[in-house]
């Protein structure tokens, strides 16, 4: 198993919430009339696991 350090390990989380952000608007932009807020809690549960792995 690779172990990666902190500082990578958040830098490819903020790519992953970046990318389904970027892919939530383009869902918006291409498809208005629906609501595309479903996405759960990406926010909390990137802050716990980033506390987690801060700490």
């Amino acid at each position: 198993m690779t172990m990666i350090s902190k500082e990578q390990r958040i830098e490819a989380m903020k790519g992953v919430l970046a990318s389904l952000f970027a892919s939530q608007r383009t869902l918006k932009a291409l498809a208005p009339q629906f609501k595309w807020a479903g996405l759960g809690n990406l926010l909390g549960d990137y802050d716990e696991d980033a506390r987690r792995h801060l700490a």
